[in-house]
């Protein structure tokens, strides 16, 4: 158990929730306010739309006075066709606690991947001082559903962790299958010294899902988010893959190695099987060049013969 100083307390946080997905606005004329794709407001490329007056407005005002920067009035020259409409001004969510009952659980030690090409080194997020990628009350949701999209490649404000290992080991292997270099998995305090609990929030995925009325996801489940960056002096241990493999082979290797084994053979045929067969192509490729070539001498030989002829 943690000790006291080590205690880290859940904080409550309002934020707007939108539709799940764009949808046609001629058909819901009733909703007032909608998150529309724009590129008049760079870097986020997202916009809120207003209908004048409306009460919405006034609450999120409210709510959220100094994230409201840019607004867009219901007028013929700056319509829309598609948007996501907001569902509610403001819900709570709930940061991760340690405390018990405090907020959604918040894990002791997470797992994480990171390899060669993670900038930053895997520490921080990919969005970490990107200008647009801040997490703000009125973006919140739609940064995280970009986040959980692994389609997504929008530079993303959070880092995600897992309490699994053996999820941890799936990731390595994903990775691994993509020919990344430097894979390993850091194992990672939660509190302690480096945490600044208010610039690196704890998030529980399922939670937010829960209260944000997402689409659930079996993937989701022991997942959580850190915002903007993992302090270094969280990270209390580290193991490559490449040691994950070694220890595996083994007598009493622990089940997540095994699991590790296993994949590495699997992805190691498929690898060699792509690989025997882009050398077959490649040389099919140069029997055809190497024919091409030997037919375009033999033209010209014979074209020299005719001329002397």
């Amino acid at each position: 158990m943690p000790g006291q100083t080590d205690v880290v307390r859940s904080k409550q946080i309002l934020v707007s929730r939108w539709g799940k997905h764009a949808i046609r606005q001629k058909f819901n004329l009733e909703v007032n306010v909608w998150m529309i794709k724009s590129d008049n407001n760079p870097p986020r490329s997202t916009q809120i739309y207003f209908r004048e007056g409306c009460h919405e407005h006034r609450m999120m005002k409210y709510h959220y006075g100094n994230h409201l920067v840019r607004l867009v009035t219901n007028s013929r020259t700056n319509g829309f066709i598609n948007g996501r409409p907001l569902e509610k001004v403001a819900i709570q969510i709930q940061t991760c606690g340690s405390a018990p009952g405090d907020g959604p659980h918040r894990p002791e030690y997470v797992y994480r991947v990171f390899h060669n090409g993670h900038p930053h080194g895997g520490t921080k997020a990919r969005g970490f001082g990107v200008p647009g990628r801040e997490i703000d009350p009125l973006f919140f949701q739609i940064l995280l559903q970009k986040h959980l999209k692994w389609t997504c490649r929008e530079l993303s404000p959070f880092t995600s962790v897992t309490n699994e290992l053996g999820k941890a080991v799936r990731i390595c292997a994903f990775y691994y299958a993509r020919r990344m270099k430097g894979i390993r998995i850091p194992k990672i305090k939660t509190s302690g010294p480096g945490w600044k609990h208010w610039d690196m929030k704890v998030w529980c995925v399922g939670d937010l899902v829960e209260r944000l009325g997402l689409t659930p996801h079996e993937y989701f489940s022991n997942e959580w988010l850190i915002e903007n960056e993992i302090p270094e002096q969280a990270v209390v241990q580290c193991t490559s893959w490449e040691h994950i493999i070694r220890m595996a082979h083994m007598e009493g290797a622990r089940a997540e190695y095994l699991l590790a084994k296993k994949l590495y053979e699997r992805i190691k045929e498929r690898l060699a099987r792509i690989g025997k067969q882009k050398r077959i192509r490649e040389m099919e490729l140069e029997r055809i060049i190497h024919g091409e070539r030997t037919r375009k001498r033999a033209r010209g030989f014979s074209s020299m013969s005719n001329k002397r002829n």
